[in-house]
This record gives C-alpha cells, structure tokens and sequence, in this order.
C-alpha cells in the first residue's frame, strides 16, 4: 500500500512542474538594431565624429609664409595654412588693433581657429614676444638719415638697416659727433621682438 500511494505521489508533482512549464510565457527575444546601422556605443557613431571635426583647434609654430589674407605656420607636425577673415583677432607685443600686416616671417605664433579646406580658419592669433637680441655690427655706411635709419655693408657684402630715433647716441673720433656716406662705423643695437627689427642704440663712427 505505501509503494502504491508513493507512485502516485510522485506522479502528481511530475504532472505539477510540467502544466507550469507549458504554462509560462516564452522569452522576449532581444531586439536587434536595424540591418546596415551601427549600435549608439561612444565613438562608433559617425554623427559624434563630424561634430569632433567641427571644433575648435590650435598650432603654434614659425611663420614662414605671408600672403594675405593666409599665412604658413611650420610646427612640428608639419606646416599648417592660416587663413584669417575680418572677425580674427590678432595680439602683437606692443601694437594696437593689431592686423595680419603686423606680422612677420620668423614670428613665433599661436594660432586658435577652426578646421577649414586646406588648412585653419583663424580666429586669434596671438605672436609670442621674442627675447631682446643686443648686438655689434661693424660697417660701411651706405646711407644715413637722423633719427630715422642707418645702413652699413659688412666686408661679406651683406647690408644690414637699423632704425635711429633721437635717443641715439653718436660717437665719432675728437668729438665729432657726424656719421656721413662711407664713413666704418660699429652700430650698437638691440632687437625689437613686436616690430623684427633693430633699433639702434649707439654709433661709433671709427677714425679714418
């Protein structure tokens, strides 16, 4: 009798798990994303990477182009074509409302802007100062004009120009204090970093 009552035990709690299984609703399957679209995973979407292209971007480096209104700017990257428009603001040591004209080939820059054909769209380019230069410059004057210029040849051939102003001081033999046309003369000068020029602090005119 107990064998008996334990088989139809068991079969009632078979016939149980069976009905609930039949019973339970299937799983929903997992959707797919759509044929030939890629998943929105970080840096997969292509939308993402066009907006990145857009923004803004910057190089620093060597002018050693100028033709207006682009410049080149070599970096280590290699060279970089600046295009500049009206609205690109421009910051040189020592000039006001500065423009592209107060640039010069040798200039150190930092340029912000954004990607264009061809190379950047400038909307800042700020010139970094340079360190003041002092040198010694011995020559034949070539031309001489107060409190503006003076140019001398060097025994290479090459000229060289500075810039006088009246703080200049001339120093010639016995007191004579006159630079004229083929006279040898020493210029003492220092670099301007804003302008890439030389200012002339002193000349020494030496004795024939």
């Amino acid at each position: 009798m107990k064998r008996y009552l334990l088989s139809v035990g068991l079969l009632m709690i078979l016939f149980t798990i069976a009905y609930a299984v039949a019973s339970a609703e299937p799983p929903t399957p997992r959707a797919e994303p759509p044929h030939g679209k890629p998943t929105d995973v970080p840096g997969l979407n292509p939308e993402s990477e066009a907006e990145k292209g857009l923004k803004r971007h910057g190089v620093f480096g060597t002018i050693t182009t100028i033709v207006t209104p682009t410049f080149t700017v070599s970096t280590k990257q290699g060279d970089v074509v600046v295009t500049t428009t009206g609205t690109t603001r421009f910051h040189v040591p020592t000039r006001k409302n500065a423009s592209i004209a107060d640039l010069a080939v040798g200039d150190r820059v930092a340029v912000n802007g954004t990607p264009g054909t061809g190379g950047l769209v400038a909307k800042q380019v700020a010139v970094a100062p340079g360190k003041p230069t002092v040198q010694h410059r011995v020559g034949i004057v070539e031309s001489y004009t107060a409190n503006s210029s003076i140019t001398i040849k060097d025994v290479q051939g090459g000229t060289d120009e500075f810039t006088l102003t009246s703080d200049t001081v001339i120093r010639g033999p016995n007191g004579n204090n006159v630079v004229n046309q083929g006279d040898r003369v020493t210029v003492v000068s220092r670099r301007d970093p804003s302008a890439n020029t030389f200012m002339a602090s002193a000349i020494v005119v030496h004795p024939k």
